[in-house]
């Protein structure tokens, strides 16, 4: 006689591969956000809620002559669109200096 979990294994693994492969392919693309959270943006916010309104920068970087680092996004735009990136820049303090968007340059 057949057991129950038999028929059901193939199928376990098949939604863990597709469920794995999912997180690499979103990891690899950096994190997204949309226009509408871009506006909750504005000077004076922490890096805390920076993050909780857009969640984790697909790159941090912290310039030489900028007081504090610059977080990148990538903007989620309809297919065909120009890859459009907004940028956060801190002040030393932690606080938004700017926000704004911009082109991705072309590779």
């Amino acid at each position: 006689m057949r057991s129950l979990s038999q028929p059901l294994l193939p199928g376990v693994i098949l939604g863990a591969g597709l469920m794995l492969s999912t997180v690499v392919a979103h990891a690899a693309m950096g994190y997204e956000v949309t226009p509408a959270q871009e506006r909750q943006v504005h000077e004076g916010m922490t890096t805390s809620e920076v993050r909780q309104t857009l969640g984790h920068a697909e790159r941090s970087i912290h310039y030489l002559h900028d007081p504090g680092a610059t977080w990148t996004y990538q903007v989620t735009r309809g297919p065909g669109a120009n890859q459009t990136l907004f940028d956060v820049k801190f002040n030393a303090d932690g606080t938004v200096a700017s926000a704004t968007e911009r082109f991705a340059e072309a590779d």
